[in-house]
């Protein structure tokens, strides 16, 4: 239900012009959650808007789930199953966890 909530909020963001104000909560709690099964599903929901982009940064993550879904996020980067992935897992987004991981 949470994963749908993330998703549903960050579509209505191109009707809205603007994105919750809570956005990250919930990205951040997938991520905590669920680790690396939720990360694809965080990325499409931080990438509906420029908005969603912005709010869904700032996340804070424990280091060790900041470290794992790093390490994941680069062996997707470096191999994505598809074309979708492929613009998901890029400097862009990585960059965020990179920060979580080495605060």
């Amino acid at each position: 239900m949470l994963k749908d909530l993330y998703l549903e909020v960050g579509k209505t963001s191109e009707y809205t012009f603007g994105c919750y104000i809570n956005f990250h909560l919930i990205g951040q709690e997938l991520l905590e959650r669920g680790g690396t099964t939720y990360l694809t599903v965080y990325l499409q929901g931080a990438a509906h808007t420029m908005d969603t982009a912005l709010t869904s940064s700032k996340i804070n993550l424990s280091k060790e789930r900041a470290k794992e879904l790093l390490v994941y996020f680069d062996g997707k980067m470096k191999n994505p199953d598809n074309a979708e992935e492929a613009k998901l897992y890029c400097d862009y987004f990585r960059r965020r966890f990179e920060r979580e991981a080495n605060k």
